[in-house]
């Protein structure tokens, strides 16, 4: 029988891997982003996407020379019109793997309708949506592959006219699953220590990503963008040595009543770090990832009709 473990936790991180695009928005007063590496994805030069006067967000441990964005609090994107749309496009195109997309936004009219997404061309994903609530004065904010918006079952009332961190989580795949976190404070170390989305979806997806779009909706909207950031990990930290692959699940047995079941996890890359695992339920046993290179992690006894989160901490951060 192989022995059940607990492991220490080690923890490591860059504030630099895997970048792919930056965007300050700190140009001249009023300056067009299409004179500066943003283009026209539609209404061209119609209502021009610019910069405002001294209107950088501010946003404690994010922005700012001291922040995690490294640079002075300048200017941001104004999206308080219709017309014309941009796209900002990475060097090479993303088709593999998972896209962590942050920036800082300010609301101060949420007419309903998305404003910003990843994408290529005119294929989109991990659409990000606001509505005004049911509350004067509050807004939601939704996610969603597709043009039509989708939100918690009981959205989170945000407040207008505060700078809020938003976080979107994006699977390069056809199916695109896709997370969105939006902090009021805070830049969370790790994708575990933000807690739960504010809202998952998935389907609809595209596994081509060349670049972050701006969208002006309606005049009515208006929002204000700054400070965006695109890793290939959370905040660009150190990547993973220890590689989940797909999991699979087993009755223990098939009876009128709840029964267990048993998941197993194979991996890869592990004996690379001390790792610290944790079910949501269950008992971990199986291979150990912090003295193995492969094998399979165990959960045994999972309740029948309840999911099981499997939480990886250590030398790095992952979430089953």
């Amino acid at each position: 029988m192989k022995k059940l473990y607990t492991l220490l936790l080690i923890a490591v991180s860059t504030l630099s891997f895997g970048q792919i695009l930056s965007e300050d928005f700190n140009y001249t007063d009023g300056a067009l982003l299409t004179a500066n590496g943003w283009t026209a994805t539609s209404g061209a030069g119609t209502n021009a996407i610019d910069v405002g006067t001294s209107n950088g967000l501010t946003y404690a441990g994010y922005s700012g020379t001291t922040g995690f964005t490294g640079v002075v609090v300048g200017n941001a994107a104004r999206l308080d019109n219709t017309g014309e749309d941009l796209t900002k496009t990475f060097s090479a195109d993303v088709t593999t793997g998972t896209l962590y997309y942050s920036f800082l936004l300010n609301v101060t009219d949420a007419t309903a309708g998305y404003f910003t997404n990843v994408g290529k061309s005119t294929t989109f994903a991990a659409r990000v949506f606001v509505k005004p609530s049911a509350t004067s004065g509050k807004f939601n904010i939704g996610l969603s592959n597709s043009s039509t918006a989708s939100y918690a079952a009981t959205p989170t009332d945000f407040d207008l006219n505060t700078t809020y961190l938003v976080i979107v989580k994006y699977d390069v795949t056809a199916t695109g699953a896709a997370s969105i976190w939006v902090k009021s404070t805070g830049v969370p170390a790790t994708e575990l220590a933000a807690g739960t989305p504010e809202h998952t979806t998935s389907g609809g997806g595209t596994a081509v990503i060349a670049g972050v779009y701006l969208r002006q909706y309606v005049a009515a909207q208006n929002l204000t963008v700054d400070g965006i950031r695109v890793y290939t990990t959370w905040f660009g930290a150190t990547p993973c040595d220890l590689t989940l692959a797909a999991e699979t699940a087993t009755c223990d047995a098939t009876t009128f009543g709840l029964d267990g079941y048993t998941v197993t996890i194979p991996f890869t890359g592990g004996n690379t770090a001390a790792y610290t695992l944790n079910a949501s339920s269950g008992t971990i046993s199986g291979d150990n990832p912090s003295t193995t290179a492969a094998g399979n992690i165990i959960i045994t006894g999972a309740t029948e009709g309840t999911n099981v989160t499997l939480s990886v901490t250590g030398g790095c951060t992952l979430s089953r």
